[in-house]
């Protein structure tokens, strides 16, 4: 064997993998779950000011139809709501899942074709492990909603987006807003104007159109296009509104503009205040601790700049992530320390548990090396991986340590441990084959 025969060889060779391995560990990727393309989609349709029958039957039925032509499908199931429908696709596992995505895009678009107007175009969601926030936290403060919504948009937003790892940033919880006309009934009398009218004005120059109007001159009428862009509320006010009468008149000199939130159903609450939930997100093959990491240290200079609002993080991935990385060490530790009195109480040879202490760091070193080839990253299944092959390989080095030991002659200790090896290699390949074995499907997913 060539570890009895050149010992030395085999020793530089080892030192040199533990080497790369140890550089490898340090530049493998944390994630909370695998990069796993699950072969199911969600398609959500909304239409505004529909009801739950009107949005089956325009607009979930033709894409039923549509979709259902896509090859590989194994489900469809769909639901019907008030001014929403959803659809949920479920492929075959062998489906390319890409493939699938482009697909459903192209049967969108023929059924868009029989879609009634006000219809928005339907989104496509994958459910894939990955896509989650990194990390999510609740924002709150001395302010209303709508203020602690645009500190979030205008502040907390750009600033998370430009972090290393971080792909965006997504809010909930905020209510929308919408320009509030209020007309004076009485002045609209006395320019002898419609509610039709006003609206009619409103939404065909806004936002930022052109108003074309006849101006006569004597005989000849020549045609006057003015550009209006609407930049804000006063903008508004100064919309020119035409009326029976011929006078100027603004939308200003008949109404009362402000800017008010839209009747809101749904609230998020933090310590029993109102709150703006944000969610982060991180690039794809980024690390996720340091994703989490940067992200933290940020929020921490937000708040040290603002006194007035408040964060508290509901859930952190990079959290989890180290505490299953310090749970592994922990176990890998006290197993070590168990495994090393255990064989020294059998043996009576303290040699032969060092020997075994050091198989453990030695085969994870290797493992990080194809670990960081494979392109894959530290994650709960990795790490549950880690641990299992840790305790296959301390029983199958036992396994080795017993059965040199029985056979260990002083006068030739080379070929004791060559014949105690040959003993036991079929039994302890034939043991770590049957483990591989149970787990090897997971391969495939």
């Amino acid at each position: 064997m060539l570890p009895i025969r050149k010992p030395v060889s085999v020793l530089m060779i080892t030192l040199a993998l533990i080497l790369i391995g140890v550089q490898s560990g340090r530049r493998l990727p944390y994630s909370f779950l695998p990069d796993i393309e699950y072969p199911e989609f969600l398609i959500l349709c909304k239409y505004p000011g529909s009801s739950a029958r009107e949005v089956e039957k325009l607009v979930i039925l033709p894409l039923e139809e549509a979709l259902s032509g896509i090859e590989g499908v194994r489900e469809m199931v769909s639901w019907s709501r008030d001014e929403l429908g959803i659809i949920t696709l479920r492929f075959k596992w062998k489906n390319d899942v890409r493939y699938s995505f482009l697909r459903i895009r192209e049967k969108i678009d023929v059924a868009m074709a029989r879609f009634p107007k006000g219809v928005e175009r339907p989104s496509i969601m994958d459910f894939n492990p990955s896509s989650l926030p990194v990390l999510r936290f609740t924002l709150s403060g001395d302010m209303d909603l709508i203020a602690l919504s645009n500190f979030a948009e205008d502040v907390i937003k750009p600033r998370l987006s430009q972090l290393k790892g971080v792909a965006g940033t997504t809010l909930s919880g905020t209510p929308e807003q919408a320009v509030q006309i209020v007309i004076d009934n009485q002045r609209l009398e006395t320019y002898k104007l419609k509610y039709e009218d006003i609206q009619k004005a409103i939404t065909e120059n806004v936002p930022g159109k052109s108003f074309s109007y006849d101006v006569k001159s004597g005989y000849a009428i020549h045609k006057l296009t003015v550009e209006f862009p609407v930049r804000n509320l006063q903008d508004m006010l100064q919309l020119p509104i035409p009326n029976p009468s011929g006078v100027p008149l603004l939308l200003g000199d008949i109404a009362e503009i402000n800017l008010s939130a839209l009747p809101f159903t749904g609230y998020n609450f933090s310590d029993n205040e109102a709150a703006v939930t944000m969610n982060v997100y991180k690039e794809a093959g980024s690390n996720t601790l340091q994703a989490a990491q940067y992200t933290r240290e940020e929020l921490k200079e937000i708040l040290a700049q603002n006194k007035d609002v408040r964060i508290k993080i509901i859930s952190d991935q990079g959290t989890f992530i180290s505490t299953a990385i310090s749970s592994l060490n922990q176990a890998i530790l006290l197993g070590s320390i168990l495994a090393f009195f255990t064989i020294y109480l059998f043996f009576r040879k303290s040699r032969y548990a060092l020997l075994l202490l050091l198989m453990i760091p030695i085969t994870l070193t290797i493992t990080f090396i194809l670990f960081y080839f494979q392109g894959i990253s530290l994650n709960f299944m990795t790490l549950g991986g880690i641990a299992l092959a840790v305790g296959l390989i301390v029983d199958n080095g036992i396994v080795m340590l017993d059965s040199m030991h029985r056979h260990y002659l002083s006068n030739d200790p080379d070929k004791s441990i060559y014949k105690g090896i040959q003993r036991v290699k079929m039994a302890i390949l034939a043991s770590t084959l049957t483990t591989v074995s149970i787990f090897f499907p997971v391969v495939y997913i």
